[in-house]
């Protein structure tokens, strides 16, 4: 795939009829990933990013920027629009989340283009230093920084807890940039092969780590009669252990 590029080819120009119905399923298909990315957070509240800190949306959209071009912004913005329509949300809330989607991809998308060879970043160590840079700014700022403010404007939230839910919000834009987008450049991108029985045993214990982490910062079951009650002064906090996950 070639480098997200403004200018070089443009957007609506289809050779035929079936190429521009293969551009429509490509469409559709981005904004139903990102529609069940953006939906499982009723099912799995460790990916809520108004508590938790991973909002895997943020790095599907600028990973698919980076292999397929700006081009694909009307999918990004239908998925990412979709499930404040269907919740009844308001127009400042939506567009604020639609707008903030495009331009941190778009802006994440350029600078990496820029200054560490587009989709082929992860390729040097270097290249993921700068990509782990960019993710947090300026990606996650202003994906975060412009939903806040349409939801300020909708009177969501309190004017008084905005830096704190601007923080909760970046990192969570972060947290989900740096782990997801990095997956799937790699698997749209690198050939398969056949892995080693070491490979397999890193890849065991990364999970085991991240389940240990998922389970010790929001299982239920903790804060039960499972636990002492010494333990129990610490679970308002133990959310914020969350963030260990990127380590792993």
């Amino acid at each position: 795939m070639e480098r997200a590029r403004f200018g070089k080819a443009k957007i609506f120009a289809f050779g035929s009829t079936q190429s521009a119905a293969t551009y429509l399923f490509e469409l559709l298909i981005v904004a139903a990933i990102y529609i069940g990315l953006a939906e499982s957070e009723r099912l799995l509240p460790a990916i809520n990013p108004a508590a938790t800190p991973l909002w895997p949306p943020t790095g599907f959209v600028l990973a698919l920027v980076l292999l397929g071009g700006y081009r694909i912004w009307p999918g990004i913005l239908l998925g990412s629009v979709s499930p404040y329509l269907m919740a009844g949300g308001s127009l400042l809330e939506f567009g604020s989340v639609g707008i903030s989607t495009l331009l941190a991809a778009f802006a994440g998308t350029w600078l990496i283009g820029r200054w560490s060879n587009g989709h082929q970043t992860f390729g040097t160590p270097s290249g993921i230093a700068k990509f782990a840079i960019i993710s947090f700014a300026p990606t996650a700022m202003i994906s975060s920084t412009i939903v806040l403010a349409g939801f300020i404007l909708a009177d969501k939230p309190s004017f008084s807890d905005s830096i704190v839910t601007w923080l909760t919000w970046w990192l969570a834009d972060a947290a989900g940039t740096l782990v997801i987008a990095p997956v799937v450049v790699l698997w749209a991108m690198m050939p398969l092969r056949g892995s080693s029985k070491r490979n397999l045993l890193e890849s065991i214990a990364v999970s085991a780590l991240v389940s240990i982490i998922g389970i010790v910062a929001y299982s239920p079951l903790i804060g039960s009669d499972l636990i002492s009650n010494d333990l129990n002064v610490l679970l308002p906090y133990r959310s914020l252990l969350g963030f260990l996950v990127l380590l792993p």
